[in-house]
């Protein structure tokens, strides 16, 4: 008695690999959106001003103007800066890893359902045709090609993650030392009265 080979159809895994990319398509456009909303702070200068092999821009927050450039730059590199829109930033690249991990996800998902379609019943693993094997290694490879994106991805939002806590604690520190200057002040003045009336 000849034993049988396990297979699995075609339409026993598109369920999963459209849960897949369509979870990867999910959290790039929520991302992308969160990014595209993000207020103008010295976080978000230090991504739009930093180009791309160029000197690191320096970014302080003022309390009357917000974030403004810290090191001496010329009027002409400020005005060359803001005419240029073709330079890699941070926040650009941050923009585009998001975007494309999400059009790769669309077409994996695509993919996977045109092949859905025209290979339903066939099996995979014990298929003799080559056209649905063929098939069924482009859908192999769109989908793993999403899902590394998607890793790609999670690494560009740790970095940027990295960029806002360096950002936030600098703020933070920056506050307590104006905190406690101004209890400095208090304290000197209060020393100053009480050595005054005793």
């Amino acid at each position: 008695m000849p034993i049988e080979k396990p297979s699995i159809s075609v339409l026993e895994l598109v369920g999963p690999l459209l849960s897949v990319t369509g979870f990867g398509f999910a959290v790039a456009i929520t991302v992308v959106a969160v990014v595209l909303s993000l207020p103008l702070s010295r976080m978000t200068a230090l991504l739009v001003m930093n180009v791309a092999d160029s000197p690191l821009v320096q970014i302080i927050d003022t309390p009357a103007h917000g974030p403004v450039v810290a090191r001496p730059i010329s009027d002409a590199q400020l005005d060359a800066i803001e005419r240029t829109s073709s330079h890699r930033t941070g926040y650009l690249d941050l923009t585009f890893t998001f975007a494309w991990t999400a059009i790769c996800n669309i077409f994996a998902s695509a993919v996977t359902l045109i092949w859905a379609i025209a290979f339903g019943n066939q099996p995979i693993l014990t298929s003799t045709s080559t056209i649905a094997n063929i098939s069924s290694s482009i859908v192999a490879t769109m989908v793993t090609y999403a899902m590394l994106q998607m890793l790609s991805s999670l690494n560009a939002a740790y970095n940027f993650a990295r960029v806002a806590n360096n950002s936030y604690r600098s703020q933070v520190v920056d506050s307590t030392r104006k905190h406690r200057e101004q209890q400095g002040d208090r304290r000197g003045i209060g020393r100053f009265i009480e050595l005054f009336w005793s």
